[in-house]
C-alpha cells in the first residue's frame, strides 16, 4: 500500500506530499501549537492507534508522535478530538465494533494521554461527529 498524500493550497496550487502516514479514513485532525494532527483512522486492512504531526507551514516533514495512543495497543476510528487550553483531547469512536464514550488529554503535544473520568449517565457514546 502506498502513503498518503496531504494536499495543501500554496499559491494557489495544489501539491501532494507523500512519504506520511499510511492513508486512512475515519480519522481525526486539528491543529494545535502551530501543528496540524492526524490521529486514528482506518483503512480496508488496518484500524490505527497513532499520531502523526507536521508543522502548519511545512507539510513535507511528518513526524510520529505516538504510535500508540491508547495502552490497550487497539486501534479506533469515528473519533472527535479538539484543542483544550493546555493541550488537547480525543473523544468517542469506535474500537473492536463498540462505540465509546471515554475522553483522552494530553498536555505535551500527544507524546501521552491520560484518561479523564465522565459521568456515563450524561456522557453517553458517540461516532462520527464533529
Amino acid at each position: 500500500m502506498s502513503a498518503a498524500g496531504a494536499s495543501s493550497v500554496d499559491n494557489k496550487e495544489w501539491k501532494q506530499y507523500n512519504g506520511m502516514f499510511k492513508p486512512r479514513c475515519g480519522h481525526c485532525s486539528l491543529i494545535y501549537n502551530d501543528h496540524v494532527y492526524v490521529m486514528n483512522g482506518f483503512n480496508n486492512l488496518e484500524i490505527y492507534n497513532d499520531l502523526w504531526r507536521a508543522k502548519v507551514n511545512d507539510w513535507e516533514h511528518w513526524e510520529v508522535v505516538n504510535s500508540n495512543i491508547f495502552p490497550n495497543n487497539h486501534g479506533r476510528y469515528g473519533s472527535g478530538c479538539c484543542p483544550v487550553k493546555d493541550g488537547f483531547i480525543i473523544f468517542g469512536g469506535i474500537e473492536n465494533e463498540h462505540t465509546l464514550n471515554d475522553v483522552w488529554k494530553t498536555v505535551d503535544g500527544g507524546k501521552t494521554f491520560i484518561k479523564i473520568e465522565t459521568n456515563n449517565d450524561i456522557w453517553k457514546d458517540r461516532v462520527f461527529f464533529g
